[in-house]
């Protein structure tokens, strides 16, 4: 008899724990309509006393209904009841609005904020381009006077093996140089086509 008792308790409970569980999962939301400022009554009745009046465009969460009457919670957690005529499940023009220019607003900060990244990086790659143009500018200008000297040794007639290797050695890495100038512009050309076409 006591485990027959003790099992009924237990299914009861249960029962009662679900069917609480499934009134707040249903709970809706409502919004005051447009262009009115409403009572939150005590009890669901015309005459019933005020507890706070709301604006338009208030967010309420509906958690019963009687007597045309909706029981309801506001978001600061005070509970009324409010006419179901003043209700409506979507935000008002106002609000929906408000909400888009917040929304706009967000978009707006991160669209700026990816404008000022993009202007650090393209003053960077301004700064690497001076620095390149005056490496290729001092290059040509050894490579012209390496070109006026090998001229006067051909003249003097003195290009001997003994000059040979050094000459090699630094056409060589002229060659280099040259052969990453060449690399690195592609390559800026390529971050140049990136940023959609900037030159920089």
């Amino acid at each position: 008899m006591k485990s027959l008792l003790k099992i009924v308790t237990t299914i009861t409970t249960t029962t009662v724990l679900l069917l609480l569980s499934f009134s707040h999962v249903s709970a809706e939301t409502a919004y005051i309509i447009d262009n009115i400022r409403v009572g939150l009554r005590d009890a669901p009745e015309g005459n019933a006393d005020k507890i706070i009046v709301m604006d338009s465009g208030t967010k309420l969460e509906i958690i019963g209904s009687k007597n045309g009457y909706n029981q309801v919670k506001t978001e600061s957690g005070r509970e009324g009841w409010v006419s179901a005529v003043y209700l409506q499940n979507e935000p008002t023009a106002a609000l929906q609005l408000q909400l888009k220019e917040v929304e706009f607003n967000q978009q707006l900060q991160i669209l700026k904020e990816e404008l000022d990244k993009f202007q650090d990086q393209n003053e960077q790659i301004q700064n690497l381009n001076l620095k390149l143009e005056g490496i290729i500018s001092q290059l040509r200008e050894d490579n012209h006077n390496l070109t006026l000297e090998m001229d006067d040794i051909k003249s003097k007639g003195i290009f001997t093996s003994e000059y040979r290797l050094p000459i090699i050695l630094v056409t060589f890495v002229l060659f280099i140089l040259v052969g990453f100038i060449a690399g690195y512009s592609l390559y800026h050309q390529k971050v140049t086509k990136r940023f959609g076409g900037l030159n920089v």
